[in-house]
């Protein structure tokens, strides 16, 4: 998942989104266009019309029309919907941290907790 966090944009778009429960296009979304940025999915670059943004199978998904002209949905993170998390950013997708050094470090403040 490329955004795990829940952050303060993204919230306000979703309220924007939820105050009226809507299944049709309407005047908030109408000639919206998403990218999806998932690097790994197939339609990674591809650009959508945006019919809908809602909380569906316990995520964010947003809901387009696909090439066959049939209604589809992604989660929201996939595309450029939702703000990217500022710490994937930065970080490039890499850490600084291994899991070994974190592990240690784990053990560390468990000591030290200890010893107080």
């Amino acid at each position: 998942m490329l955004c795990g966090q829940l952050r303060l944009s993204s919230f306000l778009f979703r309220l924007r989104c939820y105050q009226r429960p809507s299944n049709t296009p309407n005047k908030k979304n109408r000639n919206h266009i998403f990218t999806v940025v998932h690097r790994f999915h197939p339609l990674c670059g591809q650009q959508f019309e945006l019919l809908e943004y809602r909380l569906d199978w316990g995520e964010d998904r947003v809901y387009y029309i696909d090439s066959r002209g049939r209604r589809r949905s992604i989660p929201a993170e996939w595309t450029d919907v939702v703000t990217a998390d500022p710490f994937v950013i930065f970080s490039d997708r890499r850490s600084h941290l291994r899991v070994v050094d974190l592990l240690e470090l784990a053990k560390f403040v468990k000591a030290l907790k200890k010893n107080r």
